[in-house]
């Protein structure tokens, strides 16, 4: 009897100890779904802003502006930004931040904005107002106002760095190269360190390789140590964490990672000596990137920017003229269609030239449909909608990308020559071109030598593919008709129109 009593017990206890624990971990689960909630909340007006200004949220922008003019130290050496400043509400948020209006009533539909005024963790701050820059895009009238962001100010960025913020050194006179010295960490002897003297920054297959392995023969140039002695992959897209036309996730690169490519021992390897016994360096490095004139997909990473805009107003031009004001920029322009189906197959968004012409109408169709809504530029320089085109279509739209060099650069600091007179005229156009970069002219047999070089690289993949058909070259001559217009008007030159050249075969 008793050792049912004590059974009936034993099992009393065991129940009522189960039940006790079951209610702990419900009252567990219910204290950290409270609690997430509540940080939901907390965090709502910073998170929830993120549909509508892309990835970063309008309260994250307001608020890194706040923290940055309430943490600078009036003893820094970083000058503060006049761009930021808050006395009761945030002023002059920078340049071109102008506000959709999908993203205005998303704003209003959650009770965040109120006339000129949108509300953030009970504070007031002002509707930032498009203010356009004082230039004329279609040729060269820089206007320096752009300035160094003190660093808390850029926390809502991943961190990458802030050109404006680096003051170059003055340059050694008795270099040609564009080259001064520097304190090293690691010994007492100063370091020379360089920035390249010319840059070839486009246009992608348009023979930018070829070019650049013949400029190599010329005694006075330097190689670089990047990939093919080219290419740095700096400007567009190492410094941002990308790489690839599809811009993959990379180890970010920085400033002084790009000065190593530029090999400073050869440079002051060979001098010679001038009249009054001083000694000169004549040697001259640079580099080869064609995605620089077109990829400007990453804007919304430079500090400057504001990515409450639809489009930039700072870009890779600008960065350049800050670090490097008299670089010399080498431009090489292909029949936009030859050069689009040649960056399709080598870049495998396809492999035909059935397959092309589908992708060519769906990625055209998308193009007018964007151009009509927004500003071209709004639409060529957005990761994510060029990053959805089939084919490469924004790299080929070449007067688009050529206004904001121009825009940056004077057009003498640039040399600009067609594709197709390259490869019909190779002497002429390296004289040309060593005459531009100021070197010194070579005898008629290292010419010869230099043109009769294998041509670089051809894409054999057309071999398989086919040509371009004809109803294809049909839709993209009249798709590039206004650019290549435009900007044989801008060149004034009649041949960068490309109308003379046929290229398409019946095949559908």
């Amino acid at each position: 009897m008793f050792q049912k009593y004590f059974k009936v017990q034993r099992d009393t206890v065991t129940f009522v100890i189960i039940i006790l624990l079951e209610f702990a971990v419900l009252m567990h689960i219910d204290i950290y779904l409270k609690n997430k909630l509540q940080f939901r909340r907390q965090k709502g007006s910073d998170m929830n802003s993120n549909a509508m200004v892309h990835e970063r949220g309008l309260a994250a922008f307001i608020r890194s502006s706040r923290n940055a003019s309430e943490s600078w130290n009036p003893d820094s050496s970083v000058p503060r930004s006049p761009d930021r400043v808050r006395s009761g509400i945030v002023k002059n948020i920078p340049q071109k931040s102008k506000i959709s209006t999908v993203q205005i009533e998303r704003l209003k539909k959650r009770k965040q904005i109120n006339g000129n005024y949108a509300s953030v963790h009970g504070s007031r701050y002002i509707v930032p107002k498009r203010e356009l820059r004082n230039y004329d895009i279609s040729y060269h009238n820089w206007n320096r106002t752009h300035r160094c962001l003190i660093p808390s100010s850029r926390k809502m960025m991943m961190p990458i760095e802030d050109l404006y913020c680096i003051k170059m050194p003055q340059v050694l006179p008795n270099f040609k190269n564009p080259c001064w010295f520097a304190e090293s960490n690691s010994s007492q002897q100063p370091t020379l360190r360089c920035l390249p003297y010319f840059h070839v920054f486009g246009v992608c297959k348009s023979g930018t390789s070829d070019l650049f392995l013949r400029l190599l023969n010329h005694p006075q140039i330097v190689p670089n140590t990047g990939f093919l002695h080219k290419e740095t992959w700096y400007w567009t897209w190492r410094r941002y964490g990308v790489s690839g036309i599809k811009h993959k996730p990379a180890e970010i690169v920085s400033f002084n990672d790009y000065l190593d490519v530029f090999n400073t021992t050869h440079i002051q390897s060979y001098s010679v000596s001038l009249e009054g016994g001083e000694i000169y360096f004549p040697l001259v490095t640079g580099h080869g990137d064609p995605m620089d004139f077109w990829d400007h997909t990453m804007w919304k990473y430079i500090p400057q920017n504001n990515y409450l805009a639809d489009e930039p107003d700072v870009l890779a031009p600008d960065l350049i003229r800050h670090i490097n004001p008299e670089v010399k920029l080498i431009l090489i322009l292909r029949n936009p269609l030859e050069r689009l189906y040649s960056h399709y197959l080598h870049g495998n968004y396809g492999d035909t030239a059935i397959t092309f012409h589908v992708d060519v109408v769906q990625s055209v169709q998308a193009m007018r449909s964007c151009t009509s809504q927004h500003n071209v530029r709004a639409c060529v320089y957005n990761e994510r909608f060029i990053n959805s085109l089939k084919v490469p279509l924004s790299a080929s739209m070449y007067v688009v990308h050529l206004k904001e060099w121009l825009r940056v650069f004077p057009r003498q600091q640039i040399f600009i020559l067609r594709f197709e007179d390259y490869i019909q005229d190779l002497e002429n156009s390296l004289r040309n071109l060593f005459d531009f970069l100021q070197l010194d002219d070579i005898p008629d047999e290292q010419m010869l030598k230099i043109v009769s070089l294998p041509r670089f690289y051809k894409t054999t993949k057309k071999n398989s593919a086919g040509y371009i058909c004809r109803e294809t070259e049909q839709v993209l001559r009249h798709f590039f008709h206004p650019y290549t217009r435009d900007l044989a008007a801008l060149l004034n030159d009649s041949l960068y129109t490309w109308d003379d050249v046929n290229i398409g075969k019946a095949c559908l």
